[in-house]
């Protein structure tokens, strides 16, 4: 945030504040080559904490796009949870929470689904625009829906990498009860339950081929992380 950055930079002029106090005495007590590494240390902490502040802002409005442009943001949801969400609409409430928390939510006036498929409902209807789709740090992860769902023929343009925050991480598995053209493959329990035995569909969120949606079969008491996508913005 504004506020940490702001703490930060002070606490750097801190630091130099410190060093030009320690240049001012030539005695044998304050001797620069005694402070100079704890100074220099300091100064890398705290450029480094500034760095990851700025990084982990995420961002509403990419840089890449012209006012009113139209595009959707997507994250991977940085919790995990098991397979039972309560149904589709539990694991929208789900990414919707987190991105609430995150600043980009019901305040900022955006919605946010999980890609999830179930017995009634395929991940293509639910979501298949024709503006673009960036992620929290502002890459473009594709030109539109239809896109996304054109994984096996032609790569998707960057992968899902970040989370709501804007951080990144390494997500091994996300829900998603999809095959790589948007429609069911498999949700054993329609997101309603993670009993012994059954299995639903995971994605690799890393990946931009078809494996981004469409991966492998994971037992549903095993807790994955989701993707979601937000209301059409402008």
């Amino acid at each position: 945030s504004k506020a940490d950055f702001f703490w930060l930079a002070e606490c750097s002029a801190g630091i130099l504040k410190c060093l030009a106090i320690i240049q001012s005495y030539d005695s044998g007590v304050f001797r620069m080559r005694r402070f100079r590494w704890i100074v220099l240390v300091a100064v890398g902490i705290v450029c480094a904490l500034i760095d990851n502040t700025l990084e982990a802002a995420p961002i509403l409005v990419p840089p890449s796009l012209s006012p009113g442009d139209a595009y959707h943001l997507t994250f991977v949801s940085s919790a995990q949870n098991d397979a039972n969400f309560g149904g589709i609409a539990g694991a929208d409430a789900f990414v919707q929470s987190l991105a609430d928390a995150a600043g980009i939510g019901a305040l900022q006036g955006i919605t946010w689904q999980a890609v999830l498929s179930d017995a009634t409902t395929n991940a293509v209807t639910r979501f298949n625009p024709n503006a673009p789709i960036f992620d929290t740090q502002g890459n473009r992860i594709e030109i539109h829906g239809p896109a996304l769902w054109n994984a096996a023929n032609v790569p998707l343009e960057n992968p899902i990498a970040f989370d709501e925050t804007g951080a990144g991480g390494i997500f091994p598995e996300v829900w998603t009860g999809t095959s790589d053209v948007g429609n069911l493959q498999r949700a054993d329990s329609n997101w309603l339950a993670s009993s012994p035995g059954t299995f639903a569909r995971s994605g690799l969120a890393l990946n931009t081929g078809p494996n981004w949606i469409n991966d492998i079969d994971t037992a549903e008491s095993v807790p994955l992380s989701l993707i979601a996508v937000s209301s059409q913005l402008d």
